[in-house]
């Protein structure tokens, strides 16, 4: 896939005018990880790598020994694993959607842990069951971002399961520049005007919602903090979370909010371009501060915007409600350090 590029010395220059002093110290811990992952591979990748060995071998028809995980152990290093081996974590994706599986968790012994044994049967569930319903997906330019894991709690006294939301989208590979402006861009030209959004679970193309995610990621894209500790390095993620949601409503007008409106007027609503570029704006103050890099390393660091269509209301009631939703991801970003180059690789590659 192409990604975007600046020149280092660009960049450098940039943060150096821009950067508020009050983030100097949140620099300097990110200059001291940046030199620990320049000295050795972090224990988290390390702990990857020691059970994909053990997966191998398993699938291989060995007998591996391991030390019991708890369910949490189990959801932190499946999720991690997966992320590490097929998450395209620099790809800055449009067409976003997020679909949910889920996976029964192994039983636990008196002590509350489950057997080795069963988290490498566990993870590879999980990457048949994720692949699967990756195939399923009919994207161009289609890219898995991550996933995430969390355990359901049912509340009774059989084994909990695992919920898999799988992250994807189309790539975005766009090389347009925007026009010059303040730091946070006016990208939207006179006479533009977007469908706000669309009604269901996914994201039409060419909508309000589809624009602004796509200048959003291009912001993220050009202030990438461009540092590579070894040739061809990539990186993966660990523990992604939504950090805050915004949902647009009456007592502001930053986020879009339109209420009161029949259902036929609402599938053709529009925005635009002066209130787009308002909407613009917000959005990226919603996770940014002027001259913020958007990747730090070893850190829980600002990660991904995701803006997205909500409503309530449908084609029988008398009128309905039409809004985006801001959601701000966080997550704690790492080198992949093994320079072999057998990942990230597309999930639907079967290995």
């Amino acid at each position: 896939m192409k990604k975007v590029l600046l020149s280092v010395a660009i960049i450098a220059a940039t943060l150096g005018v821009m950067m508020s002093s009050c983030k100097k110290e949140e620099s300097a811990q990110m200059k001291e990880g940046v030199a620990q992952t320049e000295q050795s591979m972090s224990p988290t990748e390390q702990r990857v790598l020691d059970f994909l060995a053990d997966y191998d071998a398993m699938k291989r028809g060995a007998k591996v020994d391991g030390e019991s995980v708890t369910p949490e152990g189990l959801r932190h290093l499946c999720e991690t694993t997966i992320n590490y081996c097929h998450g395209f974590t620099q790809s800055y994706l449009t067409d976003v959607r997020n679909d949910t599986i889920c996976v029964p968790l192994p039983k636990v012994d008196g002590q509350g842990n489950i057997a080795y044994q069963d988290l490498l049967e566990t993870y590879s569930n999980i990457v048949d069951l994720v692949r699967k319903s990756y195939k399923a997906i009919d994207l161009e330019n289609k890219t898995l971002q991550f996933v995430t894991m969390s355990i359901n709690n049912k509340g009774r006294d059989d084994n909990e399961d695992l919920v898999i939301v799988l992250r994807a989208g189309s790539d975005t590979e766009g090389t347009e520049t925007p026009d010059p402006g303040p730091w946070y861009w006016i990208p939207f030209h006179y006479g533009e005007c977007y469908v706000w959004g669309n009604f269901g679970p996914f994201t039409s193309t060419n909508t309000a919602v589809w624009w602004l995610q796509y200048w959003v990621n291009r912001y993220d894209l050009l202030h990438m903090l461009l540092y590579n500790p070894c040739p061809n390095c990539t990186t993966f993620i660990e523990d992604p979370y939504i950090y805050d949601t915004y949902i647009g409503n009456g007592e502001t007008d930053s986020i879009f909010f339109v209420t009161g409106i029949p259902y036929s007027e609402a599938l053709s609503y529009q925005i635009c371009w002066q209130d787009l570029n308002r909407y613009h704006r917000y959005n990226v103050l919603l996770g940014h501060y002027e001259g913020m890099p958007t990747n730090l390393y070893d850190q829980d660091w600002y990660y991904k915007t995701d803006i997205r269509a909500g409503y309530r209301g449908g084609p029988y009631d008398p009128c309905v409600s039409i809004y985006h939703i801001v959601d701000i991801w966080h997550a704690i970003r790492r080198w992949r350090v093994d320079n072999s180059g057998t990942y990230p690789t597309p999930i639907d590659n079967e290995m």
